[in-house]
């Protein structure tokens, strides 16, 4: 990457530069301290309790509908969260028509399911405290979404607001 990272000093020649890039190391000094920050609680897998209901451990299997486990899914959260100071996680659950059973949701797989959200798609998010306790009243966030088009499938970027509504419940916008 030559002057993008060293960038020649005004006075200096190019045969000093070259000799300083020949010298000059970068070390993952960085990448490896991360590396053994997050493998230091994920050094075996998250063991869940006896009481966790088997639809629950199921779901986790495929804990964010993309493929990851709770492991996988937890460990990358962990990682964002130590390079950035914070990592947030939603737990969603996708539009389903209102009326359905129970039997129907499971049918159409219709089940709660988490998406990290890394500190750079955070938009804004607000507090309110309640009975001496803090809790979210609005959190958005920008996240890209593919659709499909008449020339095939465009990425748009799009902002997501979950927000308390007056009965106390977050509602998905």
């Amino acid at each position: 990457a030559g002057q993008t990272y060293l960038p020649m000093w005004p006075l200096e020649t190019e045969d000093g530069w070259k000799a300083r890039c020949g010298l000059s190391v970068l070390t993952p000094f960085y990448a490896e301290a991360l590396d053994t920050m997050v493998g230091k609680p994920f050094g075996s897998p998250i063991q869940l309790g006896e009481d966790v209901p088997p639809r629950v451990k199921e779901a986790l299997e495929n804990a964010d509908l993309l493929g990851a486990d709770l492991d996988t899914f937890a460990r990358e959260w962990f990682r964002l969260g130590l390079r950035d100071g914070v990592c947030w996680v939603v737990v969603d659950f996708p539009s389903v028509a209102p009326g359905l059973t129970a039997a129907q949701e499971k049918a159409a797989n219709a089940r709660p399911y988490l998406i990290s959200v890394p500190l750079a798609s955070i938009v804004s998010w607000s507090q309110e405290v309640v009975n001496g306790k803090p809790r979210l009243r609005e959190f958005r966030y920008q996240e890209a979404v593919e659709e499909a088009s008449e020339w095939g499938i465009a990425t748009k970027t799009r902002i997501r607001r979950y927000v308390r509504n007056e009965a106390g419940q977050i509602q998905s916008e």
